[in-house]
């Protein structure tokens, strides 16, 4: 896979297209509750905390996006760039088409939405960067061995700590594109060491998946959150939020590691390459996360979405089993309006205007 937009009509590993549903369904969780109450509004820090606690593994896994397109590599063709294109101009116009219908908004402010997101929004118009430096970044991956990218990534981790993490620096933003690229290469180390080029990373990425879940949990609830509140207190500029801090940048790895090893063995018994699991459902869900992402971050559906949660949060921890179900429901309609209207309207605009050039033939 190298494009946040799949196909999924093709054979795709399962438990990496559920790796993308869960992170995406935490991302929508975390901005879903960005306004909830906390121990100053009237309910007690405990309470608070437990609630908080929902949103912490958005943090520590959001860039596990950035991880796999670094492990399958993003190559510029046409038919990826122009499919990204097109789903973030149909989402953003259906979204706001909706609000209209509902609540009058202007349609006049897609226009400006749609700016904001290419190129003043902090995700996608980062990650637009990331493709467009893919190439060269892949050459440099190429050019050297597997201990070399080791190498150079613990370099880049100490600069990311230092100028990012501590101080936001604007080469290292937090979450800019440096920390992408960071994130990038760390996929496609992690693709070296999988293919077995030094045997003893290779058994380090394949141990059992309840393994990394520990290592998951653990740093999730107390690496990322200690982390970011010491050095907070010692003055340093620091956010639980940022991707640069070095607990997020381990979490996400740990929770690549945990989806890719799902339903394998531990790594004494298997290290010959093993199939990618195969389940149609859940390829046909995960092909639209992107989409996802994209209704839930605009209004109207903001405000709406932090409505439904408000209102399932304050009826107390009984009616927390509907929190899923509601994410479950968008993105079955987000894979619905993905397969009978968006793709179709696609393809044929795609194919009209590459019809026989050799970008309309590739993936």
């Amino acid at each position: 896979m190298n494009s946040l937009i799949l196909d999924p009509h093709r054979n795709r590993d399962s438990n990496i297209e559920l790796l993308r549903i869960v992170v995406i369904m935490s991302t929508v969780m975390l901005h879903a509750m960005h306004n909830m109450p906390g121990p100053g509004d009237g309910i007690s820090l405990p309470e608070a905390l437990r609630w908080r606690a929902l949103t912490l593994p958005s943090f520590s896994s959001f860039g596990a996006l950035l991880i796999i397109s670094g492990y399958f590599r993003l190559r510029w063709k046409a038919r990826h760039f122009w499919s990204l294109i097109s789903t973030i101009v149909f989402w953003i116009g259906a979204t706001f088409l909706a609000g209209y219908l509902i609540t009058g908004q202007p349609v006049a402010d897609v226009k400006d939405a749609l700016h904001h997101f290419l190129f003043k929004g902090w995700f996608i118009s980062v990650y637009l960067g990331l493709f467009f430096f893919a190439p060269m970044i892949n050459t440099f991956i190429d050019s050297i061995d597997q201990r070399q990218l080791g190498r150079y990534l613990l370099i880049f981790l100490g600069a990311i700590f230092i100028f990012g993490f501590l101080s936001n620096g604007s080469v290292f933003a937090g979450s800019g594109l440096t920390v992408l690229i960071f994130f990038y290469m760390a996929g496609a180390y992690l693709r070296r060491c999988e293919q077995g080029a030094r045997p003893k990373m290779t058994a380090v990425i394949n141990q059992s998946p309840w393994w990394y879940l520990a290592i998951y949990l653990i740093i999730t609830y107390i690496a990322v959150p200690g982390l970011a509140w010491l050095t907070h207190d010692l003055g340093f500029y620091t956010s639980l939020y940022m991707l640069a801090n070095p607990g997020n940048l381990a979490g996400a790895i740990a929770i690549f590691l945990l989806f890719r090893r799902l339903g394998a063995r531990s790594a004494p018994q298997s290290r010959a390459p093993r199939s990618a699991p195969h389940n149609p459902v859940v390829n046909w869900v995960g092909a639209s996360a992107f989409s996802v992402y994209i209704f839930h971050c605009f209004t109207p559906m903001d405000p709406v979405l932090c409505r439904v949660t408000h209102d399932i949060f304050a009826t107390g921890w009984n009616a927390l089993w509907l929190w899923p179900l509601t994410l479950v429901a968008i993105f079955l309609f987000c894979a619905l309006v993905d397969t009978f209207i968006q793709r179709p309207i696609f393809n044929f605009i795609f194919n009209r205007f590459h019809k026989g050039s050799p970008s309309a033939k590739e993936s």
